[in-house]
């Protein structure tokens, strides 16, 4: 659960998030119905916008429990399941209110719950002098760590149509993680491939309205992705040729330095102060140290030519092929 407030209104804001905890109502099923069926909505006219994110989880989903767990969540899986609850909701409802009441129990206010707030000093010690409205008092649920107990399914290269006259384009595939030697560097060949291959073959000379490579390094991921694309397979074929030019050190200094710039403006981009607690929690959770993300920047800042085309060769090349090309169209 996660809130914003003027210090004035915090009060309110720990008591809201209180009720949400401890008193939501699954028995209103007219309310639920609407909800439902609203969301539904909502999916339903957005899905051509979302089809690049569909694509990429989707790809990604075969390869390992996290990028499984993010397709049950937010990708194609999750559509197709609001899909079928809303168009059998009236027989269904009651089983559904029934489950989400057990997900309540099951997911609000476990035992070992963390707090993380992000104001100034003062307004903490304001809050904690008023044992934060209440908010620590919630009586704690126990409960046993949630442990995988089922097969990750395979995926495999495939298209799905849609109305639209264009294609959304996504490949994922393993890499390598973010505490890694390498992972800077295959951090900064993804601009290389976007500044020297992509930006031209995907979106001036191929149409699209855009394309490009991530490196994932905090997932141990790497993706490429087009959207909105009239030509899908020259861009695969500009995916491929990326690569190529990449690993066999088709670029020059002035290249290099300019990823090296862009990757560094990514870096030392301020974090909104609203967000400041949020990050550090996660950046701790994750094991991201402050030593760890400044080894990353050093290793950034001091890579060479050679260093980028032997994580592409090592890296990149003989895991490209694994990855599953999804295509919606």
């Amino acid at each position: 659960l996660h809130g914003k407030a003027l210090h004035r209104y915090a009060k309110n804001l720990f008591e809201i998030m209180t009720d949400v905890v401890s008193s939501p109502d699954f028995s209103d099923t007219k309310r639920i119905k609407e909800i439902i069926l609203k969301h539904y909505t909502a999916l339903q006219t957005s899905f051509n916008q979302n089809a690049l994110k569909y694509a990429i989880n989707l790809s990604g989903s075969g390869l390992n429990e996290a990028g499984f767990i993010v397709n049950e969540w937010y990708g194609l899986h999750y559509y197709e399941y609001i899909e079928k609850m809303a168009l059998h909701l009236n027989e269904n409802i009651d089983s559904i209110c029934h489950q989400l009441k057990e997900v309540q129990h099951q997911v609000l206010c476990l035992k070992d719950k963390e707090l993380v707030i992000t104001s100034d000093e003062p307004m903490y010690h304001y809050l904690k002098e008023n044992k934060f409205y209440g908010l620590q008092d919630l009586k704690a649920n126990p409960y046993n760590p949630w442990k995988m107990n089922f097969t990750i399914p395979p995926v495999h290269s495939q298209a799905r149509t849609i109305a639209a006259p264009i294609a959304f384009i996504g490949k994922v595939f393993k890499t390598i993680p973010y505490c890694h030697e390498d992972a800077a560097v295959l951090s900064i060949s993804s601009f290389l491939f976007d500044n020297i291959v992509i930006h031209q073959k995907v979106r001036e000379q191929g149409g699209a309205y855009g394309g490009g490579a991530v490196c994932n390094a905090l997932a141990g991921t790497y993706y490429f992705y087009s959207y909105r694309d009239p030509n899908i397979a020259t861009t695969l074929q500009a995916f491929s040729h990326a690569i190529d030019e990449i690993a066999n050190g088709n670029f020059d200094e002035d290249d290099l330095e300019e990823a090296k710039l862009e990757m560094i403006q990514g870096l030392d981009a301020p974090v909104s102060p609203g967000s400041r607690g949020f990050v550090a929690y996660c950046w701790k959770k994750e094991g991201k140290t402050e030593e760890l993300k400044q080894k990353f920047k050093t290793r950034v800042l001091t890579l060479t030519k050679q260093d980028v085309m032997d994580a592409v060769n090592k890296h990149i090349k003989p895991q490209f092929e694994q990855g599953k090309t999804i295509i919606f169209a």
